[in-house]
């Protein structure tokens, strides 16, 4: 299986994807980029998620040298939430 292919699989096993419904109760109906609503499949997932992201973080970092200030923002914040 190509790289490609193997992460598209891990995201669908990960998270469910549907129509992002907006605070007006209606579907979005916008031109790319588009929104969407994505949630973990399960708790259990969730979990093992966070573990390998706990884990892989050394590895991450390596490719995290020319992020945004938002997105660097976001990274540590998360990290500190969970403690990696």
């Amino acid at each position: 299986m190509e790289t490609g292919s193997l992460a598209a699989a891990n995201l669908f096993w990960a998270f469910d994807f549907s129509a992002y419904v907006s605070d007006v109760g209606g579907l979005s109906n916008d031109p790319l980029p588009f929104k969407c609503k994505i949630t973990t499949r399960s708790i259990r997932r969730a979990e093992l998620i966070k573990q390998n992201y706990t884990q892989f973080t050394p590895v991450f970092e390596k490719f995290e040298r020319e992020l945004s200030k938002e997105d660097r923002e976001h990274i540590e914040k998360v990290r500190a939430k969970h403690h990696c």
